[in-house]
């Protein structure tokens, strides 16, 4: 967990909830997923994130590691 910390914040967003359930939901799959896949998975886990949230962490997460 204190990996995924300090990527988030080595990208310059701050360390939040949502984030870290996407980051450490995708660390654990190794294969593609989707956005509505990743909601679905993070639903199944407990996690109540709107498709909304997800997708702008996912934004949020490409524009800083890839962009």
């Amino acid at each position: 967990m204190l990996e995924l910390q300090q990527k988030i914040k080595q990208a310059g967003l701050r360390v939040t909830h949502p984030r870290l359930a996407i980051l450490t939901l995708l660390k654990q799959h190794t294969e593609d997923l989707t956005v509505k896949q990743i909601y679905q998975l993070l639903h199944s886990q407990q996690q109540r994130l709107s498709l909304a949230t997800v997708y702008r962490v996912i934004s949020d997460l490409v524009g800083c590691f890839h962009g």
